[in-house]
């Protein structure tokens, strides 16, 4: 059989592939077979990969796009909030040491994550292949920060279990929130897609 050489695609102008497994060139812009005097072979399977569709942050990414812009604004002013009552209540962190711990561990894991998701601002939206893992490993962290929060935070049922009923459960389902987005982006098609650069 005599293979039909091509260098470029008469239709976009791209360089073409030869496959191994095909006698005809491939260009991979358009996603089709280039055959003799421009003419689609009817055997050939159709030409859009799924890849193809899924590229781009679209989708749930989104949702996570959204996360990514506001998050740094948020941990900025929880560090800010943190910091500013640690002197205006502080005779109230002397009645309740656990409060003064609870803002310690809070105010330092917000500064890693602040770093943190600064980095992952620039991978996301540059297509990185390190977004993902950085994505994955910046929820992590947040784990881990969140359950040494509910560790520290389990002695305020005695001291003050109103505020424990509040925090307590909104952490809890925090973490259940990072769990639930770190398999996302583990089994996402989109995401595989996407960060390829």
């Amino acid at each position: 059989m005599t293979s039909h050489q091509a260098s470029f695609c008469p239709y976009c102008g791209q360089r073409t592939i030869q496959e191994s497994d095909s006698s005809f060139p491939y260009c991979g812009k358009c996603s089709r077979y280039i055959f003799p005097d421009g003419a689609d072979a009817p055997s050939v399977p159709a030409t859009t990969p799924e890849s193809q569709q899924l590229v781009g942050i679209r989708g749930w990414l989104i949702l996570v796009a959204i996360g990514i812009v506001l998050n740094p604004i948020l941990l900025l002013f929880t560090i800010i909030s943190n910091l500013s009552a640690s002197s205006e209540y502080a005779w109230v962190i002397d009645l309740y040491p656990t409060l003064g711990t609870l803002n310690t561990v809070d105010t330092f894991g917000s500064i890693i994550l602040l770093t943190l998701s600064g980095i992952l601002l620039f991978a996301f939206f540059g297509k990185r292949r390190s977004a993902p893992r950085l994505f994955i490993w910046i929820n992590v962290v947040s784990i881990g920060i969140q359950i040494i929060t509910v560790m520290v935070g389990t002695s305020l049922w005695t001291e003050l279990p109103e505020l424990a009923m509040e925090f307590i459960p909104s952490t809890v389902g925090s973490i259940i929130a990072s769990v639930v987005w770190i398999v996302y982006f583990n089994i996402s098609k989109r995401v595989k897609a996407t960060f390829v650069h």
